[in-house]
């Protein structure tokens, strides 16, 4: 069993929270927040109820349960960070990111802030707690091109990559 915890629960972590209940993925979310709340629970989050609860215009968990304290407390194995970003300070989810990552947990993220502003800081920090940080949703709108680069092409130099922004 994997466990995870979800930061943003938007459209995207909704839909996040959606596939691991339609997919029998041996995934147990034990730490969960969004803008207003969070929750922590080692046995288990109910994703149907929270997303009963978000449908209905509700804060998904406690008020007094904060992004930053799902990152601190819950036990997980991966850290799935998709909360909304400042553009200039990379906000809140830099420092879930780096808090995971010293935590010695994986991270995936959607966040394009984080790997603009600290890629070298944060690919080191998670080199240095051997863990791994997952960042291809941040680029060429999912498709796996980081993965195919690093990967598929590891015999090959790259010269130059272009493409419309």
């Amino acid at each position: 069993m994997m466990r995870i915890a979800l930061l943003g629960f938007g459209s995207v972590g909704q839909g996040i929270a959606r596939a691991i209940l339609e997919k029998d993925l041996g995934i147990t979310v034990t730490g969960l927040a969004d803008s207003r709340s969070g929750m922590i629970d080692a046995s288990g989050i109910d994703l149907s109820a929270v997303l009963g609860r978000k449908e209905q215009g509700e804060p998904c968990g406690d008020p007094d349960t904060s992004s930053m304290d799902v990152v601190e407390e819950a036990e997980y194995d991966i850290l799935i960070e998709v909360t909304p970003t400042d553009v200039e300070t990379a906000e809140p989810a830099l420092g879930h990111i780096r808090g995971a990552l010293q935590r010695g947990r994986h991270v995936v993220t959607s966040n394009k802030g984080p790997i603009a502003i600290d890629y070298p800081g944060l690919r080191a920090l998670a080199e240095e707690s051997g863990v791994f940080l997952k960042y291809e949703a941040t680029v060429c709108g999912a498709i796996p091109l980081i993965h195919a680069m690093q990967e598929g092409l590891a015999g090959n130099t790259i010269t130059r990559i272009c493409g419309v922004f």
